[in-house]
């Protein structure tokens, strides 16, 4: 992975382990179980995204050195990872 896509991972995943640690004072409080499911559903949201991010990644970078692209190569790529990732919801 190039040093921006390692850096959006970091920056994602530090914000997950706030919202975590939020859930777990909530839970540990008196926290309002509408809330606590909303944070839950933001972390599994946030989640998805990361595994996003590391599959387009993988996809872009072997693409890129196994497939012969034409002109549009980067936006063929980008078509095919935004149907994946419709499929795959």
């Amino acid at each position: 992975m190039n040093e921006k896509t390692l850096q959006n991972l970091e920056m994602r995943l530090s914000r997950i382990e706030g919202q975590v640690r939020g859930i777990r004072n909530m839970t540990a409080g008196e926290g309002l179980p509408v809330d606590i499911v909303t944070q839950l559903s933001a972390v599994q949201a946030a989640l998805k995204k990361v595994g996003d991010v590391v599959v387009s990644d993988h996809l872009k970078t072997w693409l890129s050195h196994t497939v012969d692209l034409s002109s549009n190569g980067d936006q063929d790529i980008e078509s095919l990872l935004k149907v994946l990732q419709q499929h795959y919801r």
